[in-house]
């Protein structure tokens, strides 16, 4: 069985760089997505604000039953 640890090494690191570009582009298009969002609400239907709040109440209890 042939080990190369440097090539372990690097391979890890390109694993740990991609994983941070993915996190980054996630937390990017969360922040955008939630922008438009709040900037959506004056111009809301009833019908719409009310959708918006359930759905805003659902993630708010997913987020929390996911983080203990």
């Amino acid at each position: 069985m042939l080990h190369l640890s440097a090539a372990t090494g690097a391979s890890e690191a390109l694993v740990i760089i991609g994983l941070g570009i993915v996190a980054a582009l996630f937390v990017g298009f969360l922040i955008l997505g939630a922008v438009r969002a709040f900037r959506a609400i004056p111009s809301m239907t009833t019908k719409q604000f009310l959708f918006f709040m359930a759905l805003l109440g659902v993630a708010l209890v997913v987020i929390g039953i996911l983080l203990p």
